[in-house]
């Protein structure tokens, strides 16, 4: 029965929902469906031609590789550029969106942006010859001469743009008045705390007639020395509070300790006009001045990262320096009373001061410069520092994908959900027979971020958010959207410990299938069961980077399987790579020919990396598996190692072996494995990060001894450490007792070992690394090695070995990145494993015979 005739603009509306280009497009150039005009970005956004094609698509399997995508993360402590000045992420984090300023073009434009939580991640922190310090995890991309540069990339000596200017648009309030300004300005050199009625002695004739016209527009009561020191206290009249006092209440100048510096935040939304009054009472009263340098000294960090911050919106560029070092005797009130010079970065800069600010008692006649400086310049790296692990924070901005932090430009990762947005709205055209999709990953790592932007997009959206209305299911691994009379269900699942165990009972016509460069060709065939392929509209959609193995679904789908049509997306599509993108990427990787260019850059595969070890040669059995640590955080704490790496003995172990990889920054491995009925497992692993060596001596000893170790093998080679505590476990007199120099294995990963001989015996050698890796292989695919269900970060390390032939004919091992591609860093688990078959080169003794042995020992004596 027909109700309502549908309007023009409904009929519009509809028509732009149900085509997958123009929906998106909407959402994004409206800030994701907005209706409100004033929030939409001043230009509209348009997809590149791949991306239309990829979207409106009907074809029923498709595979698309692609150089490597540009991510970002941040800690919370990091700072970004928003309409309020700099905020830091920890203040955002709630906000359903923030205003930022993106840049395109030699242009900074007003964009809105949200933030979301990431992973926790090795961060690094870089310093500039100005002393901009920027912090941030190895793959956030910072723009250089070359383009955009990975954090981990750069190196000391290398050039990042910095800021010479801040845009100022958001500077539009006018609350306060000159004399309020000016008193503030005054008092508020960042030196330590002034009450209101504290002396103050003019530096000039000016400065003291200012503070008379002060004290008669605030209504105070002026009163000088002899020396000339001058006093503003209030009326004696009534018992209201000092009205300067209550100024800085009003504005919050103060934390919860009155003896911290004034906060700035109140003043960066003020007019220019109102920032230069209050400035110049600062500069006139505390200022070093001169022609061609103006400085200020300043106390606490924050409060000059803000005083700097001010004079950019004037595109006055400044350096900071350190004079005096934070004092104990104020930790205990958390005060930063450290001494700071901020001083202008050359003359140009002075002559930009001295054409913006007018300081009452000083002149300086110097005309503007001719030409301004560029809105950013090339500082380069004096400083990087790599830190532990932290939770990070990966900020989102509309259309441009690039913001401010620190003075610096950085650039994000761009969000692609939009074909399942398309989906889900359109679930009667796209599922006219079964409202379900499939979302897969191979872990959820990569799974976890999807999910959050799409439950952000259909959360904050005006357009969106009544369909979805928090119906999440994280533990069951499905979203519901209400979509009319019928409720459509997004399924999202990983490979996981089990592979594709938790498909079972799916039964759906789409399938959407991210970083399959991880993901095991068993879990994509115990996939395949899952899609209805009797259903009209059914479509499976897998998405990857080469990584040069071959045997990932991405490889065989993509080379191996005729049936899915290809898509081949390289690097120079980004709209931000450029010719000296190309020029660094050929440089910095070895040239067009090298796998890492073919696979990160153009999205090939490159030449084979195998993966030695897949999830179903492994045997999970239902044993207790634990893992602890103990940290410097953790010894800052007051916790000794003792009570962070409690003992686990096994009573039914034959055998105890410690395999041991040893580091500092890094952290060192100690896994405890076991040998119970005949097979090996680990049970324990210890994970010790930035402990001393000798400390980290006492611990293994403490260990060893709790679990009375037949056998410790520890990495030996350059680097870790290992040879020295391997040393003086075996010759220092407080261990001399538990016989070290017999339990000790000293294992060289690059040491050549001897495994066969040909002709007149002449020995066939391979070098430590390879023989122990084959080794293993033979064992976990015997079921020698057994692992623990509970394990997954064990396993996960494992199933990432892989072997790739060099061009010296030698095989070389690794493990993959979690990202699918390029070498991973934290291979410590994998090396731990092979140390412990390096303990097994030997026959291990019982604990039964050596407890025998050394009986027999003492009644012989």
């Amino acid at each position: 029965m027909l109700k309502e005739k549908i309007s023009e603009a409904e009929l519009d509306l509809l028509e732009v929902i149900e085509d997958p280009v123009w929906l998106n497009e909407f959402l994004r150039s409206t800030n994701n469906g907005d209706m409100n005009r004033i929030n939409w970005p001043p230009e509209e956004f348009t997809f590149r031609a791949y991306q239309k094609e990829i979207l409106s698509d009907q074809t029923t399997s498709v595979v698309v590789t692609g150089g490597r995508a540009i991510g970002k993360c941040q800690p919370a402590s990091a700072r970004i550029f928003t309409s309020e000045g700099y905020k830091r992420i920890s203040k955002l984090l709630g906000k359903p969106s923030i205003i930022t300023y993106g840049y395109a073009n030699g242009q900074f434009t007003q964009r809105r942006a949200f933030i979301r939580p990431d992973r926790w991640k090795k961060s690094w922190s870089l310093t500039t010859n100005g002393g901009k310090i920027l912090k941030a995890t190895d793959v956030h991309p910072i723009l250089t001469p070359h383009g955009y540069v990975l954090m981990g990339d750069l190196v000391i000596g290398d050039l990042v743009a910095v800021m010479n200017w801040l845009p100022s648009d958001h500077c539009i309030l006018d609350t306060m008045s000159w004399a309020e300004l000016r008193i503030l300005g005054y008092m508020a050199s960042g030196s330590v705390y002034f009450k209101a009625t504290g002396a103050v002695k003019p530096r000039f004739k000016k400065v003291r007639e200012e503070f008379k016209e002060i004290s008669r527009q605030l209504y105070l009561e002026y009163s000088e020395t002899d020396d000339g020191v001058i006093r503003l206290d209030r009326f004696k009249a009534g018992g209201t509070r000092h009205y300067v006092n209550q100024l800085k209440i009003e504005l919050g100048l103060f934390g919860k300790d009155s003896r911290k510096v004034f906060r700035l935040g109140w003043l960066k939304t003020q007019t220019l006009k109102n920032i230069q009054t209050f400035m110049e009472a600062a500069y006139a009263q505390h200022g070093e001045c001169s022609q061609s340098s103006v400085r200020i000294k300043l106390h606490n960090w924050s409060y000059v990262q803000d005083w700097q911050e001010l004079l950019l919106y004037f595109g006055i560029k400044t350096n900071v320096t350190l004079l005096a070092k934070h004092t104990d005797e104020h930790h205990r009130f958390d005060i930063d009373d450290s001494v700071w010079m901020v001083e202008t970065a050359d003359p140009v800069y002075a002559r930009i001061f001295w054409s913006k600010f007018k300081l009452p008692g000083i002149y300086a006649a110097l005309r503007p410069p001719e030409e301004y400086p560029e809105k950013y310049s090339w500082e380069p790296i004096v400083a990087k520092q790599r830190h532990g692990m932290q939770r990070t924070y990966s900020v989102h901005v509309y259309h441009d994908e690039t913001y401010i932090s620190e003075d610096i430009i950085v650039h994000n990762s761009v969000i692609l959900e939009d074909l399942l947005t398309y989906q889900i709205l359109n679930s009667n055209i796209e599922f006219p027979r079964t409202p379900e999709q499939l979302l897969v990953t191979p872990n959820t790592n990569q799974l976890t971020p999807i999910l959050d932007r799409l439950i952000l997009k259909f959360t904050t959206s005006p357009m969106l958010k009544d369909f979805l209305n928090n119906n999440v299911n994280r533990s069951k691994g499905t979203m519901d959207f209400k979509m009319g009379a019928r409720q459509h269900r997004l399924n999202a699942r990983i490979a996981g410990s089990k592979e594709a165990n938790n498909l079972v009972g799916l039964h759906i016509p789409k399938v959407i299938g991210d970083e399959f460069q991880l993901f095991p060709m068993t879990a994509f065939n115990q996939l395949q069961p899952t899609i209805n392929t009797w259903e009209s509209k059914t479509q499976e959609l897998y998405v990857g980077v080469p990584n040069g193995m071959r045997n990932t679904a991405l490889y065989v789908l993509d080379i191996k399987t005729p049936k899915f049509k290809k898509y081949r997306i390289p690097a120079p599509n980004n709209p931000y790579f450029t010719k000296a993108d190309w020029d660094d990427a050929i440089q910095k990787y070895g040239g067009e020919s090298e796998d890492i260019f073919q696979q990160l850059v153009l999205g090939k595969h490159g030449s084979p990396s195998f993966q030695v070890l897949s999830r179903d040669q492994m045997k999970l059995i239902p044993i207790d598996f634990y893992s602890h640590k103990y940290t410097q955080s953790e010894k800052e704490k007051g916790r000794s190692y003792k009570e962070c790496l409690p003992i686990h003995r096994n009573k039914d172990a034959d055998q105890v072996v410690f395999a041991i990889d040893t580091g500092f920054s890094d952290p060192t491995i100690i896994q405890v494995f076991t040998l119970v009925d005949g097979t090996w497992r680990c049970n324990v692993r210890y994970r010790i990060q930035r402990i001393d060596y000798p400390e980290q001596e006492v611990i293994i000893d403490y260990l060893a001894r709790a679990y009375n170790a037949t056998r410790i093998a520890i990495d030996v080679g350059a680097g870790g450490g290992g040879a020295g505590i391997s040393q003086s476990l075996q010759t220092r007199s407080e261990f001399a007792s538990f016989n070290y120099a017999s339990r000790i294995m000293a294992i060289q990963f690059n040491e050549r070992v001897t495994i066969g001989s040909v002709g007149d015996n002449e020995p066939i050698t391979e070098t430590f690394k390879a023989w122990a890796t084959m080794d293993l292989i033979r064992r976990v695919q015997s079921g020698t090695i057994v692992f623990s269900e509970i394990d997954a970060e064990g396993v996960s390390q494992l199933e990432r070995i892989a072997r790739q032939r060099r061009a010296s004919g030698h095989m070389h091992y690794f493990v993959v990145s979690t990202k699918g591609h390029g070498e991973s860093s934290d291979d410590h688990i994998y090396a731990s494993y092979l140390c412990f078959i390096g303990a097994l080169r030997e026959p291990v003794v019982s604990k039964s015979m050596a407890l025998a042995r050394a009986y027999t020992k003492t009644t012989e004596r």
